[in-house]
């Protein structure tokens, strides 16, 4: 029995563990893999975050207080970044630390869905999602630097573009047919009186989903990298070496303008589609289908542009579009939701079909090629602190505005509508920003 495990384990080494690119048909097939892994990896956290999270989280008992405060958690798990970044920067090998916390982090996401149906308290219900989502993210934030760094490896420059939007577009489609299907099953389920059982359905989706990730992480072949130790640097050091870095800092205050920004009403916006404005899940997941179709589309011209021009410039248009949206949808009320919230939906996603990929590949433009996975952990960390500090702040506007009665078209204006006011201005001057002085900066030095 000894032998037939040593024998296993040296043939999983050999096929999985060790596995080293050595000509291009490799490194075009592990990239390839690194789509799939990013297709998964995006349904599965649309699966566990918006509506789908907030539906969840209001059907185990939680109050509308509790369910954006636990959406935001994602945002403070980030603090487990650097703890990642360091781990990556003394070590060569990065990939099955990878493989084994993406299994992790998924099966807590697939366990959180089954929760409405545990025997167990609603308190001790909505106490272990928050544990859960907390946990999983904290672990998804350390391993985060080390996944990012082993897919920029496979990605010479000159193709990151066309690949990261090839790449989007895939995750895109991806995320569109299951989302669909998801909510789909939702409002079959409700119409039923069996929610919770639709909750269950999206669970083992998640769990199947998380098969196929893990195996296409498993499958992709991870270059040989060079020793970058830096476990000579304390955590206090490792953040003033990076907020003193003046070619790095503005990256950060760019991306943490933009995560207190947006976070001002993200976490509280599925709420109020569900509850306030009674939008069904399956009106919801057509109109995130529809969207993700327009990101399709019109992802590679985004990545086209970034080719042209920079990433900075790409990220300066897409929040500015993010921006316009957020401000549209403090006009939205049950009167014309039937048409404003699918309208607004996708002229925000002309903005965050770039968004994500912007930032990610702005990241690595302003970090130094010595140290960058410190540098990106570091980052992640600072941005994620002021992510959940905007998500605070829309929880005090909430809690402020619980007892004002104001109205527009009629109708009384509710702490969501507030919120997406504040977040829209407060993007506006993330633009400004990124126009005055990171792009200020970049033409000097051209």
């Amino acid at each position: 029995m000894r032998l037939n495990v040593r024998v296993v384990s040296e043939k999983f080494q050999k096929k999985f563990a060790s596995n080293i690119p050595e000509n291009e048909n490799h490194y075009a097939a592990s990239r390839n893999a690194f789509i799939v892994d990013g297709a998964t990896a995006v349904t599965i956290a649309a699966l566990i975050t918006g509506t789908f999270l907030s539906g969840l989280l209001e059907v185990i008992g939680a109050s509308k207080l509790l369910n954006g405060i636990i959406s935001a958690l994602p945002l403070l798990a980030s603090l487990s970044s650097p703890f990642g970044a360091f781990f990556a920067q003394h070590r060569v090998k990065q990939k099955m630390f990878v493989c084994a916390g993406a299994f992790l982090h998924r099966l807590m996401f697939t366990t959180v869905l089954f929760l409405p149906i545990m025997p167990i308290s609603q308190p001790l219900k909505v106490f272990m999602a928050a544990i859960l989502i907390c946990a999983a993210h904290c672990l998804g934030g350390i391993i985060s630097p080390s996944a990012s760094g082993w897919l920029i490896s496979l990605v010479p420059a000159k193709m990151r573009g066309r690949y990261f939007a090839t790449r989007e577009l895939i995750s895109l489609i991806t995320l569109a047919a299951i989302t669909l299907s998801g909510g789909s099953m939702l409002d079959f389920f409700d119409a039923k009186g069996k929610k919770e059982i639709g909750f269950v359905a999206i669970g083992i989706i998640v769990g199947l989903l998380t098969i196929v990730n893990v195996y296409a992480l498993l499958t992709t072949m991870e270059p040989e990298a060079e020793k970058d130790d830096t476990s000579k640097i304390s955590l206090l050091n490792a953040f003033k070496m990076v907020l003193k870095d003046d070619g790095f800092r503005p990256f950060i205050i760019m991306n943490g303008m933009f995560n207190f920004s947006a976070q001002i009403l993200i976490p509280y916006f599925g709420i109020y589609l569900i509850h306030d404005l009674k939008i069904s899940y399956i009106k919801i997941s057509v109109v995130a289908f529809a969207t993700s179709i327009l990101k399709a589309v019109v992802v590679k011209r985004w990545g086209s542009l970034a080719d042209r021009t920079s990433w900075t410039y790409v990220s300066r248009l897409a929040i500015l579009i993010i921006a316009i949206s957020h401000i549209m949808y403090f006009f939205m009320v049950p009167g014309n939701s039937s048409w404003l919230y699918p309208g607004a939906a996708l002229f925000s996603n002309f903005g965050w079909a770039a968004i994500g990929i912007a930032i990610f590949n702005t990241q690595y433009d302003y970090a130094p090629k010595k140290g960058r996975s410190l540098y990106i952990g570091v980052g992640l960390a600072l941005t994620g602190i002021l992510g959940f500090l905007g998500a605070i702040a829309g929880s005090a506007i909430m809690t402020i505005m619980k007892n004002i009665s104001w109205k527009v078209f009629n109708s009384v204006i509710k702490p969501q509508q507030i919120m997406s006011l504040f977040s829209g201005f407060a993007l506006l001057v993330c633009v400004v920003y990124i126009k005055n002085i990171m792009e200020t900066k970049e033409k000097q030095a051209d």
